[in-house]
């Protein structure tokens, strides 16, 4: 219901389930060293099932997250307890942060997930961060890997599900990565709740029918420092 407030840093989400309930998740939270982690995450069905395995993959993150160790070998040790505990045939793709809120550093790993959206203020860029590896829940021995950038004021990066880019209109097109970048372009100066606010209305208004979850997460760097360096973050459900 409440995300962390983080000194000089906006956060948003939107979270739109297809059905009563959802296969996909976000999650956010503080380590005991002071990171934030930021988890967002999409089960391989939809549904109940999914529900479940997604309530499974969370408490195990979490939990795991709180050892303080890299994203990568926090993921692992996921893998490792989904496949002792988990419903056969079900997987999960995850994409984990770590951010160092003060230095502006962001360790991430991708175990299968969409490819995140770097928004580089000074360049008016997007950059689309590494694939990533195998999604957990499936095999033993997967590659892992974790990745460190720094964001200067004014980044920002959009985590995302595969409800988005693969929206589907009446002619069966797909939304893609390439209209979602040109939203990102047109749209990348506004703060994250607007921003989340206008990709969710050009998805919308491009899909014939909601087929899937779809999960939208904004990290922000702020570009001046807020009254007494506190920033209000909260997350909000998108209501059907």
């Amino acid at each position: 219901e409440q995300l962390p407030a983080i000194p000089g840093w906006e956060v948003d989400v939107h979270w739109h389930p297809a059905r009563q309930v959802s296969g996909d998740f976000y999650d956010a939270f503080q380590l005991p060293d002071g990171r934030f982690g930021f988890v967002v995450a999409d089960v391989s069905d939809k549904g109940i099932p999914a529900a479940l395995y997604m309530t499974v993959t969370r408490t195990l993150v979490h939990a795991s997250a709180m050892d303080g160790e890299s994203p990568a070998q926090t993921l692992a040790q996921v893998n490792k307890l989904l496949l002792e505990n988990s419903q056969e045939g079900l997987f999960t793709t995850i994409f984990y942060i770590l951010l160092d809120a003060q230095r502006g550093e962001l360790t991430y790993c991708n175990a299968g997930h969409n490819r995140p959206a770097w928004l580089q203020s000074a360049s008016k860029k997007v950059t689309w961060l590494e694939k990533g590896g195998t999604a957990l829940g499936s095999f033993e021995d997967i590659e892992l890997c974790d990745t460190t950038i720094l964001l200067e004021r004014g980044d920002g990066l959009l985590l995302f599900t595969d409800g988005v880019t693969e929206a589907m209109n009446r002619e069966g097109a797909l939304f893609g990565q390439s209209r979602l970048e040109e939203a990102l372009n047109h749209y990348a100066d506004l703060p994250p709740g607007r921003l989340l606010d206008k990709i969710f209305e050009e998805v919308s208004g491009f899909q014939e029918e909601q087929m899937d979850d779809m999960t939208l997460v904004v990290i922000k760097k702020l570009a001046h420092e807020t009254a007494g360096g506190q920033t209000r973050t909260q997350s909000r459900e998108i209501e059907r």
